[in-house]
């Protein structure tokens, strides 16, 4: 079963049964391990906290779409796919918003 299919059915597991699977590259480490799982299951409440904080400054739109282009070579691979020359603030805004834009 992939991660996809596990997400699309809710699986998940409990701390106890995260804590009786340990990889053998943590083995000998159970504080470090337990925190990992913690932080997973959303226990750890600083990291739970840092999170929530960076989730509401990211917004729902994103900061960019651009990936690793910069702005000429987003704004020539924009022109290619839409078959027309395009100015730059018109390349600029079309970079600051996600083309899969997500619900919530």
């Amino acid at each position: 079963m992939s991660k996809t299919e596990a997400q699309k059915q809710r699986l998940t597991l409990n701390r106890e049964q995260f804590m009786s699977v340990i990889h053998p590259w943590c083995y000998g480490k159970d504080e470090g391990w337990a925190s990992l799982v913690d932080r997973w299951l959303g226990d750890d409440v600083e990291f739970a906290a840092k999170s929530s904080k960076a989730r509401a400054n990211r917004g729902k739109d994103g900061t960019h779409g651009q990936g690793n282009r910069n702005h000429w070579g987003f704004k020539a691979m924009k022109e290619d796919k839409l078959k027309r020359p395009l100015s730059d603030m018109e390349s600029w805004k079309m970079a600051c918003e996600r083309s899969d834009r997500r619900a919530g």
